[in-house]
Formats: C-alpha cells, structure tokens, sequence
C-alpha cells in the first residue's frame, strides 16, 4: 500500500526522475503521461483511490514554479 508520507517526497518531481520511475511500479503504477493533446494529464487509479497529475514543464513553470531537486 502506498503511503502519502512516501510519495510525498517527489511531489514537483518530473515522472523521469529516476527514483521517482523506480517508486510507480513497485506501487503497480505503469502509466506515464503522454502529453498528446494536453500539457496536463492524470493518471487515475480510483480502486487505489490515487489520481497522479502531471504537468508539462512549461505548464508548471507558469502555474508551479520551477521543478525542484530531489533531497539527498
């Protein structure tokens, strides 16, 4: 089971980020975000309970603020 104080530490993190890649499958989370037609998408797991929203850079620059590095 995934546990927020767990995901929390990639929140502003793209979905390439490696550790972060590592993270979703072993939660059984396969599906990345295309960026086809929209510069955010979601993936949505409701029988987890878990939507994941991603933005496209340039999206998140002019609503989020810059990406942030991960903690070592």
């Amino acid at each position: 089971m995934m546990k927020f104080t767990e995901l929390q530490q990639y929140l502003g993190m793209p979905p390439q980020n490696i550790d972060f890649d590592k993270f979703l499958p072993a939660h059984n989370i396969s599906g990345r975000p295309k960026f086809r037609e929209s510069p955010v998408e979601s993936i949505d797991l409701p029988e987890k309970g878990i939507s994941l929203v991603f933005k496209e850079s340039s999206a998140f620059k002019n609503t989020g603020g810059r990406r942030r590095k991960m903690a070592k």
